[in-house]
């Protein structure tokens, strides 16, 4: 599930969310972009050293893979926790929102509960979500 968030495998559905809301935040705090280049059309011309452009297509619903292999399998899984993220002083900071799609596959799909995710949602006063919502491509 690692590439399924940063990216790395073929299908880019789930990466293409935190892609879009990355240029989103940057686009924010003034860099700017060609709308051509994150587009579902795709480059006009394919290849390493020919193209800058991207196909994206968010697909906040798109197939969950496996990426604990290997020898990775032998050690506990680790879940991130969310909502504890705290300042130097070790005063919660409240800087951390959940996105819209993520809490959307959680309310839709009875299978997909990673046990941090359940405690955040869980608790109503600690839960903030992110108004991101995936464009109309």
């Amino acid at each position: 599930m690692h590439c399924d968030v940063g990216g790395g495998y073929q299908e880019t559905g789930l990466s293409d969310i935190p892609l879009l809301w990355m240029a989103a935040q940057a686009h924010r705090h003034g860099l700017r972009f060609d709308p051509g280049v994150l587009g579902e059309c795709g480059p006009r011309t394919a290849g390493a050293e020919a193209s800058t452009e991207f196909r994206v297509r968010p697909d906040g619903f798109a197939r969950l893979h496996a990426s604990r292999t290997g020898a990775y399998r032998l050690s506990r899984p680790l879940h991130r926790p969310i909502g504890r993220a705290e300042n130097r002083d070790g005063v919660p900071d409240g800087n951390e929102f959940l996105v819209v799609p993520a809490k959307e596959r959680r309310d839709r799909e009875s299978v997909y509960r990673p046990p941090e995710l359940e405690r955040y949602v869980s608790d109503q006063q600690l839960c903030r979500l992110e108004p991101f919502l995936l464009p109309d491509l």
